[in-house]
């Protein structure tokens, strides 16, 4: 064994030897000789003694600091033989490359795919057309199809049928359960037709309406169809033997559209009859009226409204009596007097009368 000394600091710590030893195998593989090794400056023994490890005690643990840690991987790099190193060297290199080859092929078959399609689109445009117009008319099918009457889950059920009422009891005779019945019918008719009424506009004798909208003059040609159904149905009814109707009611209503005039329903005649009846017990007055709502631009709403205050002085001229101007004019004796004129006639007589009598007038009605 050959011996080695060791040299010492001036605190007398043992720094490190100062000859190799010759007899490691690694001396004698690559004939290392035996020699005086350089002496470590005093900088790295005062680090080496600063960073001492304390010997252990149960209450603290102190690592190893970081800087000897470097300092203890840079030598054993140091230690490793140039061959080694180059082998590590070309090893990361190889893994490099591997890495560079086998993610570029992804990339460039998912850029070679996204061009042929292109390429396939621009090849067959007739094809890619067809198969647009394919999808749009399954798109429409699946708006415009009404929704089946199972659940969406795919399994067919039976739609629900709707609850039945029992029958309410019919008080008197049967011919009154069937007018009730025939009352609510007709109301429900009624009510679902009124929606599909086209508006009226203002305009002057003998004016053409344009677009959608209806003249005042095609207003009252309807009364004068509602007056001929009067006449058929009492024909009819004379014929089997009924009991004739005298006035326009439910009944010309249904046989108007029976025959085919929808367009005649009973919330829009009783709607304008009092305008019909101005049109009839004073033709000027209403023309007058018509041109000039039609130069100021009024909607047919006003115009109206404007027609109550012509009939309420022509019953003041008859004693406030609007039942007996109706009864006595042929054309207006089958339509019954609107309740707000024969309101509005009641109130002009009171107020006739409180100004006679020096009271001060009651209050408005509308």
């Amino acid at each position: 064994m050959t011996e080695s000394r060791s040299s010492t600091t001036n605190d007398g710590a043992l720094a490190r030897p100062l000859y190799r030893a010759t007899s490691s195998p690694r001396a004698k593989r690559y004939g290392l000789k035996a020699g005086p090794s350089a002496p470590a400056p005093a900088g790295i023994h005062s680090h080496l003694r600063q960073h001492r490890p304390h010997p252990p005690s149960p209450h603290h643990f102190n690592p190893t600091p970081p800087s000897l840690l470097f300092l203890s991987l840079l030598d054993c790099l140091l230690l490793l033989p140039p061959a080694l190193l180059l082998c590590l060297l070309l090893l990361s290199l190889l893994t490099d490359f591997v890495h560079t080859t086998t993610h570029a092929p992804c990339a460039t078959f998912l850029t070679l795919g996204c061009r042929e399609e292109r390429v396939q689109l621009q090849q067959h445009p007739a094809e890619s057309a067809a198969a647009a117009e394919q999808s749009r008319e399954r798109r429409e099918r699946r708006r415009t199809t009404p929704p089946k009457p199972w659940s969406a889950g795919g399994k067919k059920r039976a739609a629900p049928a709707a609850p039945r009422r029992a029958p309410l009891p019919a008080f008197g005779s049967g011919a009154n359960a069937q007018k009730a019945a025939a009352r609510r019918q007709s109301a429900r008719e009624v009510r679902k037709e009124t929606t599909q009424n086209t508006a009226f506009v203002v305009t002057e004798p003998g004016e053409v309406a344009r677009a959608k909208k209806n003249g005042l003059d095609y207003l009252f040609h309807l009364y004068e169809q509602c007056r001929l159904f009067l006449l058929q149905v009492q024909s009819l009814a004379k014929e089997h033997g009924h009991k004739c109707p005298t006035k326009v009611t439910n009944q010309v209503f249904r046989y108007a559209k029976k025959v085919g005039a929808s367009y005649i329903n009973k919330p829009k005649m009783r709607h304008y009859v009092h305008c019909y009846a101005l049109h009839c017990l004073d033709e000027e007055a209403s023309n007058a009226l018509r041109r000039a709502f039609k130069e100021r631009g009024e909607n047919v709403g006003a115009w109206r409204q404007a027609c109550y205050n012509p009939l309420v002085a022509i019953s003041a001229r008859h004693g406030w009596d609007i039942d007996a101007v109706f009864n006595a004019h042929p054309r207006l004796s089958i339509w019954y007097v609107p309740t707000k004129l024969r309101q509005l006639c009641h109130l002009a007589r009171s107020n006739a009368a409180a100004a006679a009598s020096g009271l001060p007038p009651p209050p408005a009605l509308f």
